[in-house]
């Protein structure tokens, strides 16, 4: 049994990392090897924010236009708002409700894609919009964690009935959102210096 299907049938503060580690047939301190907090493997491969920075993070050359990145953050998005409608998603949301610390340890994980994402435009991005890098991450996040949190709402409003399976027009949306975003940033840079 792996440390999500546990977390998933015994919710997170339920599972420890001993009794992961016997499913998984190590030692405790190999999972802490691999993960030096719980937290860390409960929100590994299901958390978008750690998905964006390990993807940009291994790939810093590729998704160089603004187009690239919005598809890749829109991707990922979408990936996990699929994930939330399997067995164990609603149990997850559970538990970021349940326990303030991991809502908290989310909103760490929320700054580090941010921070990503802003490095990420900050090497690729035209000279004009590299200053605006933070703001174009900021404003990401901000969309990104929108449609997250309405999805999730959704989700646990379903109570036992079959969540809708949306995520393809969620995924439109955030990409039709970061796209406006991403153009009204540029002519906001671009503006004054194209009437020069």
């Amino acid at each position: 049994m792996t440390a999500r299907q546990l977390f998933a049938l015994h919710g997170f503060a339920a599972t420890s990392v001993t009794r992961i580690a016997a499913a998984a047939d190590v030692a405790a301190a190999t999972v802490y090897n691999h993960f030096p907090h719980k937290e860390d493997l409960f929100f590994q491969d299901r958390c978008p924010w750690v998905q964006i920075a390990d993807h940009l993070a291994d790939n810093p050359e590729r998704h160089r236009t603004g187009s690239e990145l919005i598809g890749v953050v829109s991707d990922v998005v979408a990936a996990h708002l699929e994930r939330l409608t399997e067995p164990g998603g609603r149990t997850t949301l559970e538990d970021l409700l349940g326990h303030p610390g991991l809502a908290l340890w989310e909103r760490g994980l929320q700054r580090r894609a941010q921070a990503a994402i802003s490095a990420h435009i900050s090497r690729h991005a035209a000279r004009t919009v590299r200053p605006e890098a933070d703001r174009c991450a900021a404003l990401t996040i901000a969309e990104a964690s929108t449609i997250i949190a309405d999805r999730r709402r959704i989700v646990m409003d379903c109570a036992s009935d079959p969540v809708p399976d949306d995520g393809l027009s969620a995924r439109e949306l955030l990409h039709g959102r970061l796209v406006e975003l991403h153009d009204l940033v540029v002519n906001q840079v671009q503006g004054p210096l194209a009437s020069h």
